[in-house]
């Protein structure tokens, strides 16, 4: 089987795109009935030997300066893609390099699977767009009612994208390597690291950006900052377009930046409570790795997190949106230890349930199926 990708996001960006792809190629290096290309925006940057990436020109998104925006030499592309001849092209991303590789399948009549990840119409609402709602959801259906099918992360968003007219709609989840993330017996020697010996450690891992809900998850830290004082101490781990803002505004967080390989296990091993409050997740890859780490997870009913939160097992589902129900799922954690031991155990006996082998052998019967329904339609 040949395999195209698009993506709009690769290495070197952190993402969750990006790490289930680098997971998705190194399953297949390990298996020889499956060859595969991805498609990627170019960094000036960063070099690569990897000859199964085809690098594009990008620029800087103006909305997400860490993020690019692909201009694909389509000359090239065409090339490329005609020199492979793929089977199937999967298109990860819903924009410039995605929807190139949608419409070289649709002209060249190739099986074509569409990947929903990010919930861009539910974001819209938190960059004062609320009006440009419906519209988002218009393009959606375009973009992925021309796929043959249309692969989701979660039964939640399984649930959205069909209440939306998008039809053909599959599961296609996320793993995690809980070999890499995974508790400490002993936490007092990171913290002394972090500078944060004897405290009870809330951590946010993922984007700082409006649509995550931050200032929820801030607000809830001052009001159990009243109560506790120097018991608690926050960690906010990773990069966007509010880190500047939020690390001026709030000197006694503790604002990492990205992180990466050990650095970002030892945070996850640091920490006591995993605070998310974000209700926009399709799933929400951070919240399994949090969970691989003996983390239990605080986070709003909402999306893809309440595929992985099981309310009083692994952690505590909140009310969206809402301050209070959240403080008050981190306070509940604070006050009960044992509770938070239990809960802790908890995750981590889920996450090893989330292996990325099961994922993939997943994802290649969903080509699979794809396949063989062209094939019977061209038969018939």
């Amino acid at each position: 089987m040949k395999i195209a990708y698009f993506t709009d996001t690769y290495l070197p960006q952190i993402n969750g795109v990006t790490n289930t792809l680098s997971k998705l190629t190194k399953y297949f290096s390990e298996r020889d009935d499956i060859e595969y290309k991805i498609f990627a925006p170019d960094f000036k940057y960063f070099e690569s030997e990897d000859t199964n990436v085809e690098r594009f020109y990008s620029v800087k998104f103006f909305a997400y300066p860490e993020c690019r925006l692909s201009l694909p030499n389509l000359t090239r592309l065409k090339t490329a893609l005609d020199e492979f001849k793929p089977d199937i092209i999967h298109s990860v991303t819903e924009i410039n390099m995605g929807l190139a590789g949608m419409n070289y399948a649709v002209q060249n009549k190739i099986p074509l699977i569409s990947t929903f990840t990010t919930n861009f119409p539910e974001y819209l609402k938190f960059y004062n767009l609320p009006f440009l709602y419906d519209m988002s959801w218009s393009i959606m259906r375009k973009i992925h009612n021309q796929s043959d099918m249309c692969l989701c992360p979660s039964l939640e968003t399984k649930k959205l994208l069909e209440s939306q007219s998008i039809n053909n709609v599959g599961l296609w989840g996320r793993g995690i390597d809980f070999e890499k993330f995974k508790p400490v017996e002993d936490k007092s020697e990171i913290k002394r690291k972090y500078g944060l010996e004897d405290k009870i450690v809330l951590l946010y891992v993922g984007r700082v950006s409006q649509e995550k809900n931050i200032d929820i998850l801030i607000e809830s830290y001052r009001r159990l900052q009243k109560e506790y004082k120097e018991k608690i101490a926050l960690i906010i781990t990773g990069g966007g377009p509010r880190l500047e803002e939020l690390t001026k505004k709030n000197p006694d967080v503790l604002f990492t930046g990205y992180l990466k390989g050990k650095d970002l296990t030892d945070i996850y091993s640091s920490a006591d409570i995993f605070s998310f409050p974000s209700s926009t997740e399709t799933l929400g890859n951070v919240v399994l790795e949090a969970m691989a780490s003996g983390l239990p997870v605080v986070g709003p009913s909402a999306g893809g997190l309440k595929d992985n939160i099981i309310d009083g097992y692994n952690g505590i589902l909140s009310v969206p949106n809402e301050v209070e129900s959240f403080y008050q799922g981190i306070r509940a954690l604070i006050e009960d230890d044992s509770k938070r031991i239990e809960m802790s155990k908890n995750a981590r006996a889920f996450a090893e349930t989330k292996s990325w082998d099961r994922v993939f052998e997943g994802l290649i019967e969903s080509y699979k199926t794809v396949l063989n329904r062209n094939c019977n339609l061209k038969s018939a």
